[in-house]
């Protein structure tokens, strides 16, 4: 009995190990060199984007709404999907105490990060053709490489974008390869996931056109519209209610605070050009 208890043990053990230890000791490790390397106490708006980010939060925790308040007029923040502000926000309100609360927000980024590798570690060890401890390895290095830590030590919206789409790509990947009523309910939570990440960040309609694509190709036509439905009606409201407050802001500053629509009015569509990026 002995024996046989031993090969439980060893099978099961190792699937574990497999399916959970190792992703999150991959996850535990970047946030640790995160929060290793975060620079506590240094100022928020150095890279333009996080000073916004924290603007925005502060209205929305002091009643001010989805505005920012120190552009004549207060335009609203049509610019930035609201989801990162909303959830500074919050913390602001668990921690109204300026500029200490920063902290807080700074660490939550490192945990964002942790979980997003975490996330990727679990669904690609067991879909590359790597043994998983190696890409476990890759994803950490990936992860602490000095561009990520840049992005992760300051106020940036990416690490919690990362977390919703390295989510959605995962169930996606699971609704392709289930059946009924189970692949549904996986393609529906993957449009949820989505349609999260673009309210992160506008670039997650990638992910939305890719998943919905995704399915496209294989012709599972139902599991494209559940993914595609809840998504859509995620981001519309968030495209409605931009649309209806961008024309608030200054056009002299529209292509800074402006909707991407005020961004190609500007400049034309010349910037997005292979030469644009050439000059």
């Amino acid at each position: 009995m002995g024996r046989y208890a031993g090969r439980a043990v060893r099978r099961y053990g190792g699937t574990a190990v497999r399916r959970y230890v190792l992703p999150a000791g991959a996850g535990v490790l970047v946030a640790a060199v995160i929060l290793l390397v975060m620079p506590w106490h240094a100022l928020v708006g150095v890279f333009y984007d996080d000073g916004i980010y924290l603007a925005l939060a502060r209205s929305l925790a002091t009643g001010g709404g989805y505005h920012l308040p120190y552009l004549p007029g207060a335009p609203a923040g049509v610019h930035y999907p609201f989801a990162y502000p909303a959830f500074l926000a919050a913390l602001w309100k668990l921690w109204p105490a300026f500029p200490d609360n920063v902290r807080l927000m700074r660490g939550a980024n490192a945990v964002f990060m942790g979980v997003a590798a975490a996330l990727m570690t679990a669904h690609l060890a067991a879909r590359v053709a790597l043994p998983r401890w190696l890409t476990a390895l890759v994803i950490v290095l990936a992860a602490t490489a000095v561009p990520m830590v840049a992005v992760a030590t300051v106020l940036f919206s990416e690490p919690l974008f990362l977390v919703f789409a390295a989510a959605a790509c995962w169930a996606a990947d699971a609704a392709v390869s289930s059946e009924g009523g189970r692949a549904m309910k996986l393609a529906t939570l993957a449009g949820i996931l989505a349609g999260t990440a673009t309210e992160t960040r506008s670039i997650g309609v990638t992910v939305i056109g890719g998943i919905v694509l995704a399915f496209a190709v294989r012709r599972r036509w139902k599991e494209a519209a559940a993914a595609a439905i809840p998504a859509a009606l995620l981001v519309l409201p968030w495209v409605i209610w931009s649309s209806a407050h961008h024309a608030g802001v200054d056009p002299l500053i529209a292509s800074n605070y402006g909707t991407y629509g005020d961004l190609l009015r500007q400049n034309g569509t010349g910037f997005l050009t292979g030469q644009s990026f050439l000059e």
